[in-house]
């Protein structure tokens, strides 16, 4: 397989890999960054634009590079559109293996509740919800509009200090 050349603009899922990350420029000038968790299983609907997103814990004055994220954690998850990097005039800037730096997907519910509801980590089922002891404490998985995981970052590193 040939290597990637980075930074990218995407514009399929197809040539996205778990463990990707890509810049998010906020309205300081400083950067955030985004990771891919998890790629949709492929032939599904949506496979060629939907994966499961996290914001990292990460920010600073230049886009991230994969030695700056080493030590990173997850802020937060969500099922986003491939356009989520792209309209925050974002660039796939590297990849890291999430193992190494123990990132992956967070159990979640599918719903919020019914006789249905199962765990899902990413696109992964994890079985009945209601087979665990504490389910209804875990969160429920999202979807995010284009704007969600900016406006996530620009609240965790734009906010004001008190």
């Amino acid at each position: 397989m040939k290597a990637k050349a980075y930074p990218f603009v995407p514009s399929s899922v197809a040539q996205m890999e778990d463990g990707m990350f890509w810049d998010i420029p906020l309205a300081s000038g400083r950067f955030s960054a985004g990771i891919v968790l998890q790629r949709m299983p492929t032939n599904g609907p949506g496979s060629r634009s939907m994966f499961c997103a996290g914001l990292i814990d990460w920010s600073g004055d230049a886009p991230p590079a994969s030695d700056t994220l080493q030590s990173a954690k997850l802020i937060a998850q969500g099922f986003v559109h491939l356009r989520t990097i792209t309209r925050n005039r974002g660039l796939v800037r590297g990849k890291v293996d999430l193992g190494s730096i123990g990132i992956e997907p967070i159990l979640m519910r599918d719903s919020h509740d019914g006789p249905n509801v199962r765990l899902i980590k990413g696109y992964i089922d994890c079985g009945p919800a209601r087979a665990v002891q504490g389910w209804r404490n875990l969160p429920v998985a999202a979807t995010w509009g284009f704007g969600v995981i900016k406006s996530l970052a620009e609240k965790t590193f734009d906010a004001p200090e008190a």
